[in-house]
């Protein structure tokens, strides 16, 4: 048995275990381990209960070995073994409460682990380990690190644990000093440590050329792992020359494949479609290079693009091949493309034909109706996804919040019911964010003002509110001091509406000597089998005269229908007729401008943008759906809107 499990014939083992006259505790193990390792862990947990039914009570190894196997099927079955464990006085056993301590890490509960780990007689690094990695997962980065502290052997998995989750928790640079700290204790470095350190070094200006030289120094440049986190980190920086560079003396053609994956995501993540695309068809055109990282990020990318045309044929791929079609992993990215790309019959198909549904899953389905603003819908999910014993992560309440605001029948009791379930990690803001969507501005308002640190609230609160009240938040606002991008570029818009230029500039100027980068405004448009992509003002484009005659034509008709340029989006200090110029040419109006001209007439448009869309362009999409009577649907970062008739389908709130 354990050579069929070996050579990867789980079925093969169960065929001689079913023929074994007697049956003892390594039989079991082996067969249920076997289950696990080639994640059949429904089938493991099927094979436990059988082997109760004959008096075997299971020993550490086997609930160590369900706990890990059951924690990507269901949430109750990890339960039900937990229990046993209890009953069994095996809880504390130190790799069931290691298993354990796993388990509740991954759901987000702290004090699931805290309380595990405490009651444990027994610890080994391990132990250790999982407890920091609970408390990361959870947010609770301060009290991880007095952990670590505490922790009385410290080795290299130790510290890659604290590292990794400083990284998920956005806390680059103190995940750099703790990597310093491994280098001046002569802790070992492994290509993990090297890996995960420029991947934190890519969050901080000028500190990933460092990590470069060092790798290149130390000899871990050459690893293929290193190198590939080197191309990635270069991409997400905007250096996508060096990413090439790196990917251009690729010496190994085995793990070549890793190369252009990364490369693959440095191009979609910096917004280059069309290469990123061209690299693809690439990869798909070299037996080699297509595995199931490739293909997943693939479906990423297509899903990010919009690109369902891609998609359909990764689909047919994957059918065709067969290789990865059970994949649960692959079957969680074919179901999140289609449900971006706005094809929630398709992603609801995928999600139906999955043998076993995970907490991505759920997500994936749940986040396909936020985008469609259906928060009715997507809160019966979540019932759903709980009657089926899967426990929602992080990322499940924050989609929840976010559906609360779209729901019809929400109430803020509802959204309290949510917060009190949902784990540290979750932002308040988008909380307040869904409140003052929903007219509750008041309990809003009073929540805001009792945070200590609540510069994202007032931020939240700020688009919501009117009058007075967005004066307040407004206020609040510019004495915080910002960190983020995100809040530097709010801090100078709020100067640049009142008319302080000066202080608009001064922001904006603080925001660059950080280091930190504003992503411009741009929108894509799909066309046929191909992508167009545009920012404001853009003139790059072959056919730029034509589209700008075309854009022209169509505002002095929308004009003629009651559409008003709206210039208070124009956020520089320009005349008012240079300002009209700015709004009429904003990147979503090129694209559908360009869309129109190319596109069969009566076929809809599609565009993609990356930021919100503003209020004048929704206001002329709205009106251009009347005058050419046909359909746009637009993905901004809220989710889709549909205009059709002049109406669109976020009815003015997004």
């Amino acid at each position: 048995m354990a050579a069929y499990v070996g050579s990867g014939s789980p079925g093969l083992a169960e065929k001689v275990f079913d023929g074994m006259a007697e049956r003892d505790a390594a039989s079991w193990n082996t067969v249920i381990s076997g289950a696990v390792k080639h994640g059949a862990s429904g089938r493991a947990m099927e094979l436990f209960r059988e082997m109760r039914k004959t008096g075997w009570a299971g020993d550490s190894f086997t609930l160590s070995c369900l706990i890990g196997g059951a924690v990507a099927v269901r949430c109750g079955a990890v339960q039900m073994v937990h229990a046993h464990a209890v009953k069994t006085g095996l809880e504390l056993e130190v790799s069931v409460g290691n298993s354990l301590m796993a388990f509740y890490a991954k759901l987000g509960s702290e004090d699931g682990v805290l309380d595990l780990f405490e009651r444990m007689p027994e610890r080994d690094s391990i132990s250790w380990n999982e407890m920091i990695r609970g408390l990361l997962v959870s947010g609770s980065v301060e009290t991880a690190t007095r952990a670590f502290k505490r922790c009385p052997v410290k080795n290299g998995v130790t510290y890659n644990t604290l590292i990794a989750g400083l990284i998920q928790n956005e806390e680059p640079v103190l995940a750099l000093n703790l990597f310093l700290e491994m280098v001046e204790k002569g802790v070992e470095l492994s290509d993990y440590t090297l890996s995960a350190a420029i991947t934190a070094a890519g969050k901080v200006p000028g500190v990933c050329e460092q990590l470069h030289a060092f790798a290149t120094k130390s000899g871990g440049s050459s690893d293929d792992w290193v190198a590939a986190a080197l191309l990635s980190t270069y991409g997400r920086c905007g250096r996508t020359d060096l990413a090439e560079k790196i990917f251009q003396k690729w010496e190994h053609d085995q793990s070549r494949v890793v190369a252009a994956t990364a490369l693959l995501s440095a191009r979609s993540g910096e917004l280059r479609p069309c290469e990123a695309l061209d690299l693809f068809r690439q990869m798909a055109g070299e037996p080699l290079m297509m595995d199931r990282v490739s293909i997943t990020t693939a479906l990423r990318l297509s899903g990010e693009l919009g690109f369902a045309d891609l998609g359909r044929q990764l689909h047919g791929y994957l059918c065709k091949s067969g290789e990865h079609l059970t994949d649960t992993q692959a079957q969680n990215s074919l179901l999140s493309m289609y449900a971006r790309c706005g094809n929630m019959e398709d992603a609801t198909r995928v999600f139906s034909s999955m043998a076993d549904h995970d907490v991505v899953s759920w997500n994936a389905l749940i986040s396909g109706h936020v985008l469609h603003r259906l928060g009715d819908e997507a809160l019966r999910l979540w019932q759903a996804m709980e009657e089926e014993g899967i426990e929602p992560d992080p990322e499940t309440f924050r989609l929840l919040i976010t559906a609360w605001k779209f729901a019809r029948g929400g109430s803020v009791s509802d959204c309290n019911l949510l917060l009190e379930r949902a784990p540290v990690a979750v932002n308040y803001a988008m909380t307040l964010d869904a409140m003052g969507a929903c007219g509750e501005l008041g309990t809003a308002t009073e929540l805001a003002r009792s945070m200590p640190d609540s510069l994202h609230a007032w931020a939240a609160l700020l688009r919501r509110s009117s009058g007075e009240l967005q004066q307040e938040a407004a206020r609040n606002v510019l004495m915080a001091e910002p960190e983020s991008v995100a809040e530097h570029i709010l801090a100078a818009n709020l100067y640049a509406a009142a008319g302080r230029w000066r202080c608009a500039e001064a922001a904006r100027k603080k925001m660059k000597e950080k280091g930190l980068r504003k992503w411009p405004a741009q929108s894509w448009v799909i066309a046929g089998a191909t992508i167009e992509s545009f920012y404001a003002r853009d003139k790059a484009h072959e056919r730029s005269r034509d589209i700008y005659a075309s854009l022209e034509v169509l505002i002095r008709e929308g004009i003629k229908h009651g559409y008003e340029p709206d210039t208070r989006f124009v956020l520089q200090e320009v005349e008012e007729f240079q300002k009209r110029e700015f709004v009429f040419t904003h990147s979503a109006k090129l694209a559908v401008a360009y869309g129109h001209m190319v596109e069969p007439l009566g076929k809809a448009i599609r565009v993609m943008k990356n930021v919100r869309l503003c209020g004048d362009c929704h206001d002329f999409l709205k009106v251009f759906s009347v005058i050419t009577g046909r359909e746009v649907l637009l993905r901004d970062t809220t989710g889709f809107h549909h205009f059709c008739h002049g109406r669109c389908s976020c009815a003015d709130r997004w």
